[in-house]
């Protein structure tokens, strides 16, 4: 996967079930100073602007990302996504190192892992969903540092501001 620059910020979609928005929202705010420094866009469906097409417009936005956070909940693995052919290519770009998908496991469920199929650096790194952490907010800080690793290396060593968020 090719090295963000300064001036080519990554891009960072958010995929969950409506049932799991606070918790995208929680660490998409965390991810705010990033997006300050212009060194990471998020989106997640929500921020159409009015005039475009929703559904062309997170098609081209999904297609240009760089990085998945994908919020796991039975309700996410419940959604049409999941049974449709933008996973099965998402996670062939995955698996070709062209796109990188951190599945987030929010809730117990069932039979998500049927679904994809990779080389995963699945969250919390205990393997216990969000909902089950005796500390969510430490647990969800525990999350983002894994996620700011992954974006520091994306964008490159030379990013030494990245040390100090």
């Amino acid at each position: 996967m090719a090295k963000a620059n300064v001036m080519n910020s990554l891009k960072i979609f958010f995929l969950y079930s409506k049932t799991d928005k606070r918790v995208a929202e929680i660490l998409m705010h965390y991810l705010i100073p990033l997006v300050k420094m212009k060194r990471v866009d998020i989106y997640d469906g929500s921020d159409v602007i009015s005039g475009k097409d929703w559904e062309l417009d997170t098609k081209e936005r999904f297609n240009q990302s760089d990085i998945f956070i994908a919020l796991i909940s039975p309700d996410f693995v419940a959604s049409d996504f999941c049974y449709q052919d933008d996973l099965k290519a998402l996670i062939e770009r995955h698996n070709n190192k062209r796109a990188i998908i951190l599945p987030v496991l929010v809730k117990l469920t069932p039979f998500w892992k049927e679904l994809v199929t990779g080389e995963f650096d699945y969250l919390p790194i205990d393997g216990k969903p969000i909902s089950q952490s005796k500390n969510e907010e430490e647990t969800l800080f525990d999350i983002m540092k894994h996620i700011k690793k992954v974006i520091k290396k994306l964008l490159g060593k030379e990013e030494k501001n990245l040390e100090e968020i």
